[in-house]
């Protein structure tokens, strides 16, 4: 049996895949599927041990012989047809030219024939009498004639050295067989052909192939190569449970007998065994027990005698202990007597009381211990929310980094890649140092991963490189030229956008320049949602609440269509986007109210009108709908983090809370330390912290709370 114990690959810094545990059991055969680069033919070089893993081993049963499909139509040109296929079988072929080497030699010795007539004892147990006779089938089978069977390799065709090569690792038939992608270039009767033989193989098959209908023509098993893991499921894709099914009572049919003899077998000898063991015991206790019953009838005798002396021993001291058991009796009576008139109790009133005494204390620890286990029960309860939901936070925190800092651009062929590198890499070094972004070539199989956080420049990159490819002509001052139009095109997609948002939700008389900053918005997301969309979903949400409100739709459409501008320069211009925003509608002279509505949707300034606080609900609106945005598990508990820190860090501080998605820290502070006038300036003195040591839109809630509890009870 074949197994692979924490299997781990790794080049360089890539993990191939990681921690792979696989037994490949007897009779079945595994078809490794995944997609291109995955790793499939690298997991089949870690089995035969072309390849080291970098963790764990595979380990093969001992006698047991594995055969791989070798790769190298070349490696046989001086060597017979015939000789080929039979060196699958190493050891038999090693064999059967040192048995012809000591025929051969002139001076034949008497050690010579003892060293061939062991050769020829272990020839026979490798059945070598029919070698040549089982090769000469299967070369028939594939469809290579008789004539060519004794031809050399190079003296063939090249279909026919596939077909060779074939025959090779089925030869001998091997306790383990790896066949990478082995119907290439083999014609439909050899392709048929390979799938009898293979379903009526009871050895360990292991296969690579993108041939889907001979996969599930052949495989009981498939193994799915995906993201660095390796999953087996019974029977295939497309009918997995009643292959398996069939697989299993196949087995089960062909072992039947085999099992059934075996089970027999090792009953009877477990049966003559026990049998033994048990008259060896039996026969053991007998001797035992005549010994034992003969030094029982002496002791018996003795204890008899012995008996009747104790007998009558404890009838006198049970004589004597009723004696002095009357004596206490009334010894007790005269006590609890004289305990009564003491006390002034009788002996009901006495219990009572301790009773209720007892009562009092037990409440009391009673209460302590409720109190105790409901604060452990509430600490556990907050961990263990805490935790589910880091966990949720973080399925989604890779994703989310994938989707928004890499594009990907398809290849047409490998060669491509050359030339997108260029000599001595002067190609590559061009369009990243004109777009401003990282290009992945090796990574990705057919295609080019460009990485970079400003999605503007990532669109520019990937529209400039597809014209390059389909141009064909590569060369820096082709990149430069393809990059300018490229800009061009952006440019003009921008202002598209800008102008479709603003057809959208019914804005006229924009100057052309907030047009194309609103264009911009396409390219730029905040926590995951794309700004250009949520400023149109807020423009549609404000307009609706206004018309429902009888208020004025066109301001509140307009303030809410503009009240992200500023993202669209925050990247490049110094402070906050609602700042950056103002500026640049003051720059332009828009209305004063929408300007304030801008200004106030975050709460930096008072709304001077309604409008302006419809826009800022229906920011919030849109930014807390389910899915519309996400945040990194990572800088989500960080900012949570540091806010409690920053509270705890202050003299007098019990608790403190980051609540809100960290827009609020709640801070409970100590009565006898905090007094309510010191409340004041401990919230500003936090607040003042959290502006200097964090960085975070928006604003943060400083909410203080001190309190005195006084409890007493009534007995």
């Amino acid at each position: 049996m074949l197994s692979a114990n924490g299997v781990t690959v790794r080049f360089g810094k890539r993990v191939l895949f990681e921690d792979v545990n696989i037994r490949f059991g007897k009779g079945n055969c595994y078809g490794i599927i995944g997609a291109n680069g995955a790793g499939k033919s690298t997991f089949l070089k870690v089995l035969s041990g072309e390849i080291e893993p970098s963790k764990g081993d595979v380990s093969l049963d001992k006698g047991e012989r594995l055969s791989v499909l070798k790769q190298d139509h070349f490696a046989y040109e001086d060597c017979t047809v015939m000789d080929t296929v039979i060196m699958g079988n190493k050891e038999l072929y090693d064999i059967m030219k040192e048995k012809d080497a000591i025929y051969s030699k002139p001076d034949f010795s008497e050690e010579d024939g003892m060293k061939a007539a062991k050769l020829e004892e272990r020839f026979a147990e490798l059945d070598g009498w029919n070698a040549e006779s089982d090769a000469a089938k299967l070369l028939n089978d594939l469809g290579i004639i008789p004539e060519n069977h004794y031809k050399l390799m190079k003296e063939i065709e090249a279909r026919d050295k596939v077909k060779v090569l074939l025959a090779q690792s089925l030869f001998g038939n091997p306790d383990v067989l790896l066949l990478d992608e082995p119907t290439n270039d083999l014609d439909l009767k050899s392709i048929n052909w390979l799938q009898e033989f293979l379903m009526e193989f009871e050895n360990t098959v292991i296969v690579v192939s993108h041939d889907r209908y001979f996969l599930n023509k052949v495989c009981t098993h498939i193994a799915d190569v995906d993201f660095g893991k390796i999953k087996v499921y019974p029977g295939n894709y497309d009918f997995w449970y009643e292959s398996s099914q069939l697989a299993l009572k196949q087995a089960r049919e062909q072992n039947k007998k085999k099992e059934e003899i075996f089970k027999a077998k090792e009953e009877i000898m477990n049966s003559r065994k026990d049998l033994d063991n048990e008259i060896r015991e039996r026969r053991s206790e007998v001797q035992q027990q005549e010994r034992r019953l003969l030094q029982k009838e002496e002791n018996l005798e003795n204890k008899m005698e012995h008996i009747e002396r104790k007998e009558q021993e404890i009838e006198n001291k049970k004589q004597e202990l009723e004696n002095k058991k009357q004596e206490i009796s009334k010894t007790l009576d005269k006590q609890m007597q004289e305990l009564q008139r003491i006390s002034g109790l009788s002996k009901e009133e006495a219990k009572n009381q301790l009773l209720a005494d007892m009562d009092k204390q037990l409440t009391l620890e009673k209460a302590n211990l409720i109190k105790a286990a409901e604060n452990k029960v509430k600490e556990e309860s907050i961990k263990n929310a805490r935790e589910v939901i880091g966990y949720a936070i973080q399925k989604c925190a890779a994703d989310h980094t994938a989707e928004t800092t890499v594009s990907i651009v398809p290849l047409p062929n490998d060669e491509m890649k050359g030339r997108i590198i260029g000599r001595e890499g002067r190609n590559i070094r061009t369009l990243e140092t004109l777009t401003g972004v990282d290009l992945i070539i090796d990574d990705t199989p057919e295609a080019v991963v460009i990485s970079g956080f400003d999605a503007l420049r990532r669109e520019i990159a990937r529209i400039a490189l597809e014209k390059l490819m389909e141009d064909g002509r590569i060369h820096p001052a082709k990149i430069e030229e393809m990059v300018e139009k490229a800009k061009e095109e952006v440019a003009e997609t921008i202002k598209e956008e800008g102008e479709r948002a603003c057809m959208e939700t019914g804005v006229i008389g924009l100057h052309p320049d907030i047009v194309n900053l609103l264009g911009k918005l396409k390219y730029r997301t905040s926590y995951g949602q794309n700004v250009l969309n949520h400023s149109i979903e807020v423009s549609n949400l404000a307009r609706i609440m206004a018309d429902e409100l009888g208020l004025d739709p066109k301001l509140a459409r307009r303030a809410g269509l503009l009240h992200d501008i500023g993202k669209a320069l925050d990247h490049d211009v110094e402070g906050t986007h609602v700042q950056i925003g103002v500026d640049i509608l003051k720059k332009y002279k828009e209305n004063p109210l929408v300007i304030n509505a801008v200004e106030a949707h975050h709460g930096d300034v008072e709304p001077q009108t309604v409008e302006a606080v419809l826009v800022a609900a229906a920011d919030a609106i849109s930014a807390s709908r389910p899915g519309a945005r996400r945040e990194t598990l990572e800088n989500y508990i960080k900012r949570l983090e540091k806010l409690e820190s920053i509270a705890d860090s202050f003299k007098g501080v019990e608790k403190s809370f980051a609540i809100q998605a960290g827009r609020e820290v709640r801070i409970v502070v100590k009565p006898e330390q905090i007094s309510d006038a010191d409340m004041t300036i401990l919230a500003r003195d936090v607040a003042k912290k959290v502006e200097e040591e964090m960085e975070y839109p928006g604003q943060i809630k400083v909410n203080i709370i001190r309190e005195t509890r006084v409890v007493d009870y009534a007995k």
